[in-house]
């Protein structure tokens, strides 16, 4: 398992980590990517579970998570692909979507890999978007404009306060993203089989959220910003 992590998290080249590890080429590819593939990945739905935004969610939230595309570096591909380019790099990547509890700081979606090129709302309108109850919204950026009954944008706001709390959620939302890009298989270009690509990430979001589980969490962002009361006619006085 150490290997494992000092793989996903320095990533050099495997020269130098049959040196570190005193073990021969075959011998570390054997046991770092059945770790990885047999061992983490595997756990990520245990430990990225999608109930979890219901942890200290108050009955009148107006958004239960926030919702980001994150996208990684990957080699281009041959032939080119112009839908692999990602804006974000000017260059191939992969996306994946996320989604972290805004009341309980834990990661609880993770979908992908999706091509660099592809929107964040295409994304969302495939798969998360049907996760969600009847009244339920997301908190999302601007590139998730038009699913204005499922999402709340960073123009969505009536206050400064709101739109101050709003920010603060986003802003931990890219907090987390970060987390990820700090293994460095993740942070550099991807040289691997891209088959591989989602293995990795699902068991870098998955170490990430033990962490979260273990004492490591994001800061608090709750905002008080909540829904709106709604009135049925019954409850009118007709004779005012």
């Amino acid at each position: 398992m150490m290997w494992a992590c000092m793989f996903l998290k320095l990533h050099l080249p495997e020269d130098v980590m049959i040196v570190m590890l005193d073990a021969s080429k075959p011998t570390l590819r054997k046991w770092v990517w059945r770790l990885i593939i047999e061992a983490v990945a595997p756990t990520s739905s245990d430990v990225i579970q999608w109930g979890k935004r219901n942890r200290n969610l108050p009955a009148d939230a107006l958004c239960s998570v926030s919702v980001d595309g994150t996208d990684f570096k990957v080699q281009e591909p041959f032939p080119f692909n112009r839908k692999m380019v990602s804006h974000k790099f000017n260059g191939s990547a992969l996306r994946h979507e996320v989604a972290i509890s805004i009341y309980s700081g834990d990661v609880v979606w993770v979908c992908g890999p999706h091509r660099g090129a592809k929107h964040d709302l295409t994304i969302f309108r495939e798969k998360l978007k049907h996760m969600l109850n009847e009244g339920e919204m997301v908190e999302a950026d601007k590139g998730h404009v038009g699913e204005a009954d499922w999402i709340r944008t960073k123009l969505d706001y009536e206050t400064v306060k709101e739109r101050r709390e709003k920010g603060r959620a986003r802003h931990r939302h890219e907090t987390c993203n970060r987390r990820f890009k700090c293994y460095g298989i993740l942070k550099q270009e991807r040289c691997h089989d891209l088959k591989k690509h989602e293995w990795v990430v699902r068991c870098i979001v998955t170490l990430t959220q033990l962490g979260i589980d273990h004492g490591d969490c994001l800061f608090g962002c709750e905002p008080s910003t909540k829904k709106k009361a709604l009135h049925s006619i019954d409850d009118v006085d007709l004779d005012a």
